[in-house]
């Protein structure tokens, strides 16, 4: 891998830059706090995102800005690769943003971890660095300067796990560990399983037992078989016995109920002959004393007092009219009187003529008096003629509706006399066919009790195939109930024998399991095991001897003292002696423990280079302050390190000029009213 160049906006101490890194070693030169240090933490970046603990969004994001952005131009094994990241900040602090990636020119926008795995998988870094902090990148490639001394320092313990991470060798220990949590868990199936066939003999002897007992019940079920068959052939029997006594008590019913309905139709009918013997002499006295005559001369006496009847009826029409006649004259000759009378009365009291005023003289005024008086008398003497008819008419109508009336009664007295007749005759015919009905019943009545004698016993013996029946019925139920009761108990044992032979087959089949697992089990804890022990132990081995070959020499040309030794014991703990005797890190000066740093870091870079020969960043070597407190003579030692390491793209960032004549480029920094730029 080869950075090509690294663009940042609104960056810490930046606003906008952009930085151009050639090929061989850079330098990055300036005074402290001018912002070397901040293009190298935004290249980590823009490799591997925000790292909680190690690189924040708000320790990267200019103070007062709202967004930023890093942009990182790779050259990777040909490949053109230009990564960006943003930054925002909001209500919950200064996040990532968005990110994406470009590759020969096609681009893809992808999210924070896609963009991470993507890098990982570029850079050839194993991929279970993905959830976890770029801790290959922070030993190896670049380390903060406040970092440097950080793994000296650290519990002898804890170096090794970070170096076993380091070397991707910390899988050998989670390998174990998971492996005895395995091992564990199949104790506790192993156990688990061994207690569930505890009675795995016991429950094959009760399926023994239990077939034996099988065996009685099939022969009891056998035996039992011809008992119900001879039942069953009884109860037909019995059972074909009583139909044949119920079709002959059926029958025996249908003749009693035949003689009951014929015995009971005589008894109607006689019943209904006497009560007609006595409507018969009744309606012939009624007959008698309603027409006083015969019979045959009821026929005549109604014709003639209906003719009668009819010619009163029309006499009173006519003296009924003969009364309105009367009454309209005499109506008409007191109309007259009454007029006459009027005038009369009105003459006798007038004076003048009305018609013409003239003065009315007492003779002519006695003239008509007196001839209405005459016309009054002629009038009473006719009204009295008349008075005369109207009361004979009278007279003659009541003599005559009292004649019709008799007439009517006398008609109706031999209208009802000829109805008793005509019932009279009605009653003689229905006697004699009641007669006859007796009598033909009466000989039925007799051909059925003789029917009756041949059905004698019958209910007997329908009671007593009743029985029979009952009796052979019980018995096939018995019998029946039995063998319900073996076979259920039959089928309810082999189903015991099955659940056991089911569960002897599971047992069994855990047992198997159980034999695979203790090998699978003893493999583990025995072999397994111990082999990744001897594994992990020879591969640390390797490393230990090839980093501690590093770390002396490095040791050595940096401290340029032959007074001091370092080694690295089997922790990889740094051991410096001097003289023989082991000296704490502590004690050293500045330069020897920034020397035993750089030379600790220098050798890790070198092994993990050596060991992971296909990464991508064996290539490029980051030094941050790498000879703070060194003294003059140490500064001269550096240019034969960095002639050792050979790194295709060595970036140093220092402020000692004595560097500058040891690198190939230069590139310097400076800040001006607290914002950095390339000078």
């Amino acid at each position: 891998m080869e950075i090509k160049k690294v663009s940042l906006c609104n960056i810490r101490s930046y606003k906008e830059a952009s930085i151009e890194l050639p090929e061989g070693s850079v330098l990055f030169s300036g005074d402290i706090g001018s912002g070397k240090s901040s293009v190298l933490l935004a290249v980590e970046f823009a490799l591997f995102g925000l790292q909680k603990g190690s690189l924040s969004g708000a320790s990267l994001l200019r103070n007062g800005e709202d967004n930023g952005k890093v942009k990182l131009d790779l050259n990777l094994d040909g490949k053109n690769v230009e990564i960006e990241r943003s930054l925002k900040r909001g209500s919950k602090g200064v996040t990532q943003d968005s990110c994406c990636i470009t590759i020969d020119g096609e681009k893809k926008e992808l999210s924070t971890m896609e963009l991470k795995q993507q890098i990982l998988k570029l850079l050839n870094y194993p991929q279970e660095f993905l959830n976890k902090n770029p801790i290959l990148y922070r030993y190896t490639i670049y380390t903060p300067q406040e970092e440097m001394k950080q793994i000296l320092l650290e519990n002898p313990d804890e170096r090794l796990n970070t170096l076993r991470r380091v070397f991707a060798v910390d899988k050998y220990k989670r390998i174990i560990e998971n492996t005895s949590k395995f091992i564990q868990k199949l104790r506790e199936s192993i156990r688990n399983k061994e207690g569930q066939i505890v009675d795995i003999e016991e429950k094959k002897q009760i399926i023994v037992d239990r077939k034996k007992e099988s065996e009685g019940i099939s022969q009891q079920l056998d035996s039992i078989s011809p008992l119900l068959e001879k039942a069953a052939s009884l109860f037909n029997e019995r059972k074909k016995e009583l139909e044949e006594s119920e079709e002959k008590l059926s029958e025996l019913n249908k003749i009693k109920t035949e003689l009951a309905v014929i015995t009971e139709t005589i008894n109607s009918k006689t019943s209904q002959l006497s009560a007609i013997k006595e409507d018969v002499l009744e309606a012939g006295k009624e007959i008698k004393i309603l027409s006083g005559e015969n019979p045959e001369k009821i026929k005549e006496l109604i014709n003639n007092a209906a003719k009668q009847i009819y010619e009163n009826n029309s006499f009173i029409k006519r003296l009924n009219q003969s009364a309105i006649d009367s009454n309209k004259q005499i109506a008409s000759i007191e109309t007259k009187k009454f007029s006459l009378e009027k005038l009369q009365k009105d003459i006798a009291e007038l004076d003048n003529c009305p018609t013409c005023k003239q003065k009315v003289s007492p003779d002519h005024k006695n003239e008509v008096i007196e001839k209405t008086r005459l016309e009054l008398e002629s009038l009473d003497k006719e009204l009295r003629s008349f008075l005369k008819i109207k009361n004979k008419t009278f007279n003659d109508l009541l003599k005559t509706e009292e004649e019709l009336q008799e007439l009517q009664k006398k008609e109706k007295k031999l209208s009802k006399a000829d109805i008793s007749f005509s019932n009279l005759e009605k009653k003689k015919k229905e006697f004699e066919t009641l007669s006859k009905g007796i009598m033909v019943a009466n000989k039925k009545q007799v051909e059925i009790k003789n029917n009756l004698e041949q059905f004698k016993g019958i209910a007997e013996k329908h009671s007593k195939a009743r029985n029979r029946l009952d009796e052979a019925r019980d018995k096939q139920e018995e019998i029946k109930v039995k063998r319900t009761e073996i076979s259920t108990n039959l089928v309810n044992l082999n189903n015991v024998l099955k659940e056991l032979e089911g569960e002897i087959i599971k047992k069994e089949k855990m047992k198997t399991t159980i034999q695979e697992h203790i090998k699978v089990r003893d493999w583990l804890a025995e072999q397994f095991i111990p082999v990744l022990g001897v594994i992990e132990k020879n591969v640390l081995a390797t490393l230990h001897l090839e980093f501690n070959n590093f770390f002396e020499n490095w040791f050595d040309i940096l401290t340029a003292s032959e007074a001091l030794n370092a080694r690295l014991d089997e922790s990889f703990t740094p051991v410096i002696e001097q003289e023989g005797y082991e000296m704490d890190y502590s004690h050293l000066s500045g330069g020897e423990r920034t020397a035993a740093a750089l030379a600790y870091r220098l050798a890790l870079n070198q092994v993990i280079n050596s060991l992971i020969s296909n990464i991508k960043t064996r290539d490029i070597l980051i030094l941050d302050e790498p000879t703070d407190g060194f003294s003059s003579e140490q500064l001269d030692k550096m240019r034969d390190v960095l002639k050792d390491i050979n790194a295709k793209q060595l970036i140093l960032v220092s402020h000692e000029s004595k560097i500058e004549n040891f690198v190939d480029n230069i590139i310097r920094f400076e800040k001006q009213e607290h914002v950095s730029r390339i000078s």
